[in-house]
Parts: structure tokens; sequence; C-alpha cells
């Protein structure tokens, strides 16, 4: 591992990648926001024979790498469904576990199907809490086989296995996260999953399954989607949902319960459909888009709630307007099909094609070439 290099103060901006060979990559943005000389500064991993599997997402219990107030979580979810965890100061290791219990009873046809059905699909940190700043770890975990898992991780345990003093790999790391994990299975084959704001409810879609969402809570499924209207020949899509995302509370809501929570969710289909769902309103989607000629392969919402961008296989990108069910405005210059889009303020769009071999968020798909 390099770790030679120290991290600079005056980096405006701080991230971490990962690809499919294994390795993290910290890099840095000098300051006044000189992205023309972004480096990488750490690498993190090993190569060769000793190479770990690729990482297929990544989290982190704090939205601000640049803090100075202590060391933060960053979660890694590589292939098979092994889960490292890693100081963000040094790269340290702190402790790894499974993703999956129970990943050989999950699919019985062959050891290739259970070592996809132990992939993460969705890996993230609950509550916003950071360790090491006097708060619990909470990390949930979602496979594509449809197991999840909440560990959680208390304050002064975290602050102890993220103090620099601490061993990697230390045995206060691996007794933190043993004790107290909840889990409980969901819809197998997931293709897309998406956290409520305030981190309560998750939602689920797959291969042959519509929407579903879960309360984390209660462990227990909250709403069951059902497609859209038959056609006038009286046929309908199978289930297979390959994008969804819950959108924030619409400015223009009228209900005060409706401006505490989100309530509705957009999913893209493989059939290329678009449905707008509303958990208020009934089992069956509001909206129904038909747009382009390929899967719905992500789903981005604006922080009003009342559009949200959409992507497909073809590497079109436009916006969803909830308020005319229109879509429109495509946008120039990705090349290929699209793996993940994201906005950032003041809400420009970033995607990733598909060539990209890591993945660089919770519930998205990623690498460090961006478009």
């Amino acid at each position: 591992m390099d770790r030679k290099r120290k991290r600079s103060s005056a980096a405006s901006y701080r991230l971490v990648t990962a690809d499919e060979i294994g390795l993290l990559k910290v890099v840095e943005v000098p300051a006044d926001n000189d992205w023309k000389n972004a480096k990488v500064v750490q690498r993190w991993g090993k190569l060769g024979e000793d190479a770990e599997p690729g990482v297929q997402r990544l989290a982190t219990s704090t939205n601000n790498l640049l803090t100075t107030s202590g060391a933060c979580c960053i979660a890694a979810a590589r292939a098979g469904g092994s889960v490292d965890l890693f100081s963000s100061v040094n790269g340290r290791l702190l402790t790894s576990f499974s993703s999956s219990s129970t990943s050989s009873s999950l699919v019985q046809n062959s050891r290739a199907q259970a070592h996809e059905a132990s992939d993460v699909r969705l890996i993230h940190f609950l509550g916003g809490s950071r360790g090491g700043c006097g708060e619990s770890l909470r990390l949930l975990t979602c496979t594509e086989g449809g197991e999840v898992t909440i560990r959680q991780c208390a304050a002064d345990a975290a602050a102890d296995f993220l103090s620099p003093t601490a061993g990697s790999v230390a045995a206060s790391g691996k007794s933190a996260w043993a004790d107290g994990a909840v889990t409980f299975k969901t819809i197998d084959k997931i293709l897309a999953s998406s956290l409520d704001l305030e981190g309560r409810r998750l939602a689920v879609g797959g291969e042959g399954h519509h929407l579903q969402i879960l309360d984390l809570e209660s462990q227990k499924s909250v709403f069951q989607a059902r497609g859209g209207k038959p056609s006038r020949c009286g046929l309908t899509d199978l289930p297979h949902v390959t994008a969804l995302s819950f959108l924030p509370p619409s400015s223009s809501s009228s209900s005060s319960s409706s401006a505490a929570e989100c309530t509705r969710v957009a999913v893209g289909t493989a059939k290329h459909k678009l449905h707008l769902y509303d958990t208020r309103v009934g089992r069956r989607p509001q909206q129904e888009v038909n747009w382009g000629e390929a899967r719905i392969t992500a789903i981005a919402p604006t922080p009003s709630g009342e559009s949200c961008w959409v992507a497909n296989g073809q590497g079109v990108v436009e916006a969803w307007d909830f308020r005319t069910g229109k879509v429109g405005g495509a946008l120039r210059g990705a090349g290929g099909s699209i793996r993940a889009i994201a906005l950032s303020q003041p809400w420009n769009l970033d995607s990733v094609p598909s060539k990209a071999a890591g993945n660089s968020g919770g519930d998205g798909d990623g690498d460090e070439d961006e478009e």
C-alpha cells in the first residue's frame, strides 16, 4: 500500500474510488477547485497473487472526507459478498465480514449463482453517523439474493477501533460489529434498491419482482406494487425492475404528513417503461411512460421532487417531468450504456458509462471515469 504521501490540508475535494482489481484510490483536488491537477494521493489494497476481489460498492460514514475532527469509516463491498472497513485517514483495514450468512442456501443451482447472490447491491451507513465523533455506526447491506443485514457498532467501540493506535484488523473492531446484527430476507434477484431520506425504509426490485418497500425497524413489507395496466390485447409485461429511487417530498404537496416522509418512488424496467408510484394512493403506478428502446439503467431525482433524470442502456439521458408526465431534454456526450447518474450542487448532472470497472457509491454504479 502506498501511504507515504501526506494528505493536503488545502485540498478542495477528496474522493474515494475503487476498481475491479480490488484497489481503492484517494483522489485529491487542490485548492480553488483545481480539477485539472487532481491526482491520486493514496492507494489501498494489494496487487498480484495477493489481490483481493473487485470492489462493487462503496459507502462512507460521513459525506465530508475533508473533516479534521477524526477518522470516519469507508466500507467497501467486494465481489462475492465480503465487506472491508477502512479508516479514512490512512486506509488502515479496520475489520472484515461477510454480507451474507447463508449465501449457499440462497441459490442452490450452482456455486456461480450462489456467488452472485452474495454480491452486495446496496451498502449504506444509516442515520448519518460519524465514527469517532461520539456517535454509533449502523451499516446496512443488501445482497442480490435478498439478504438484508444491519450491523451496529456502539459509539465507544467505534471510537476505539477507529483510533490511530489500534492495530490492523483489531480484535476490538471485529467484536464491535459481531454482536447485535439483524438479518432478514426480502425478494431475490435484486437489481435495484434505494433508501428513503430518513434511512427507515428500503425499496427493492428486480427480475421477476415489482417494487417492494420494507420497513427496516419491523423488517416487514409495507408496500407491494403492482405492474401497469394491461394492453388492449390483455397483455402485461413480466415484472423486471432495473432502476428505482425514492423521490424527495414534492414542494407542491399539500399534505403535512407527506412533507416528513418519502411516499413516491420512480421505477424503471427492462421493457423501457417508467413507473411513478405513490404509496398513499394505491399499488398501481400513477404514471406510466414508454421511453426509448432500451432498459432503464439509472434514476436520479431532483431536490424539488417534481422531476428526475433517467438514463438507459443506449446512453440516452433525459428529464422526466412528473407534472406533465413527459420525458425530454436529451443530454449529449454519453458514450455507451449509462451505469449511474448523480446530481451535484448546483444540481449539475454527472453520468458514468458502463465501461467503468468499479462502483463509487451506496446504491449506484460508478468509477473514476466520469462524463
